[in-house]
């Protein structure tokens, strides 16, 4: 027998030890869990970096300014809501600075959680509205204010540790899917082949990562 098949017959039985493990882990009730699962609500404050491509998938007479179509910066957030075992549901709320331009979001936020004694790994979800500021559109010694405006939605993963009873430090990453419309401006005319009397969408792309301290209560 070659050492490459030893590795694959024990590949098996070795993923189900970690699998069982892991369960075994998952399902134990210490005195620490069941005062966990006495906490309901939460609420969470995160920071860290941002980019952002606007018109990563796609762009239909969008915005001129390539200075307004990506960029990197910080990354603020803040979420609220209730825990149901493994489950939570509540509000989110981010913003993000990418040099010329900023991204705001207001989202439905998900998530699935695995409860691992003083570890959480978690897979969440959010969808919302999110919105461009500080986008302005500048041609010669005219400025004109630009509404942008849209879909967000997004998918990320990440762990917490406890570090106090009610007190849990961790990190993620989220990939966003931003689906914007550039609202139209009236008598702007085109400027570098954009319509700007015409309404303007794109298909984006956002990656977030964040240290984030929540608070169970």
């Amino acid at each position: 027998m070659t050492s490459r098949s030893l590795l694959q017959r024990l590949a098996l039985p070795a993923l189900l030890l970690v699998s069982l493990t892991v369960m075994s882990l998952a399902v134990t009730d210490t005195a620490e869990a069941k005062e966990d699962r006495n906490r309901n609500f939460y609420l969470d404050l995160g920071a860290g970096y941002s980019y952002a491509n606007l018109v990563q998938l796609s762009e239909d007479n969008f915005v001129p300014d390539a200075e307004l179509l990506q960029g990197s910066g910080i990354n603020l957030s803040g979420g609220l809501g209730v825990r149901i075992y493994m489950f939570t549901i509540g509000g989110r709320a981010t913003f993000s600075r990418h040099g010329d331009f900023d991204v705001g979001m207001v989202e439905l936020d998900l998530s699935v959680r695995i409860p691992l004694k003083i570890i959480e790994p978690f897979l969440r979800l959010g969808i919302g509205y999110a919105w461009l500021g500080r986008g302005d559109i500048s041609s010669g010694s005219r400025s004109f204010d630009t509404q942008v405006n849209g879909l967000a939605v997004d998918a990320g993963i990440g762990v917490d540790v406890r570090i106090l009873p009610m007190l849990w430090i961790g990190a993620g990453v989220d990939a966003v899917f931003l689906n914007l419309t550039r609202q139209k401006i009236s008598d702007a005319g085109s400027i570098a082949s954009v319509d700007l009397e015409e309404d303007g969408d794109s298909v984006g792309f956002q990656l977030r990562g964040a240290v984030r301290m929540t608070l169970r209560l």
